[in-house]
């Protein structure tokens, strides 16, 4: 009898942003990039948010499993909002009781009307389809002279779309790969927002520098950038 191969359990299909990280929460915190996000990402982050003067309440969109909650509750209080429940439950063990968590996405943010003063979208953005949409949500719940935070992987870093794994297979994630230009492009096109800040990380510029074999897509020579962070203040 010839053995029939079995037929891949998660990575023949790329999943949405909700199925797709319900699969991996569990696993999430031991995916090969989160020290190269929390070495790398985490300072530039936590700079831009330290400026606004009196903050009360902080969003971190797209919280995943509590990482910017964490760094943003030295700030204020915080709310995390994540579309994936398994996501907000691994959340949950590493953050403060007082932090909120709570079910939805960047077209439906469940706050109401300019409750907000610091927004982070840490590589959450890049799982909304409809970034415009996004923008006016953001510039809804962010109380003038607040602050929105975007961070994404560049387009210019070689990779296909956000790839976490789970047992020996890759859970591919919908991903829509963004420019700096066009983030800007659309924040301030919703007539909300302008910029603060803009900076392209490469190589060069890292706190932290991989020696894992897995990060083999990475321009050690600094031509190519490997992620963006962008500082938008409320009108």
């Amino acid at each position: 009898m010839v053995a029939v191969p079995e037929r891949p359990k998660y990575g023949h299909r790329i999943w949405p942003p909700k199925e797709g990280y319900d699969l991996v929460a569990s696993v999430y915190d031991q995916w090969y990039w989160r020290p190269f996000w929390l070495q790398n990402e985490i300072p530039h982050i936590e700079r831009l948010a330290q400026t606004v003067e009196g903050a009360r309440l902080a969003l971190d969109l797209g919280c995943g499993t509590g990482t910017y909650c964490a760094v943003l509750e030295h700030i204020c209080d915080v709310v995390g909002v994540d579309p994936s429940a398994e996501m907000l439950r691994a959340a949950r063990k590493h953050i403060s009781a007082k932090t909120h968590l709570v079910c939805g996405s960047a077209s439906a943010i469940p706050l109401g009307n300019a409750e907000v003063d610091i927004s982070v979208a840490a590589r959450s953005l890049c799982h909304e389809q409809d970034l415009a949409g996004a923008f006016r949500e953001l510039g809804r719940v962010t109380r003038r002279s607040g602050v929105c935070i975007v961070s994404e992987v560049h387009p210019q870093h070689d990779y296909p779309r956000t790839r976490i794994p789970l047992g020996a297979e890759d859970v591919h994630i919908e991903t829509f790969k963004r420019t700096p230009q066009e983030i800007i492009d659309t924040a301030t096109s919703e007539g909300a927002w302008e910029v603060e800040h803009q900076s392209e990380v490469r190589w060069r510029d890292l706190n932290w520098e991989p020696a894992d074999p897995r990060f083999s897509r990475i321009d050690r020579t600094s031509h190519r950038a490997i992620f963006f962070v962008i500082g938008l203040r409320r009108r």
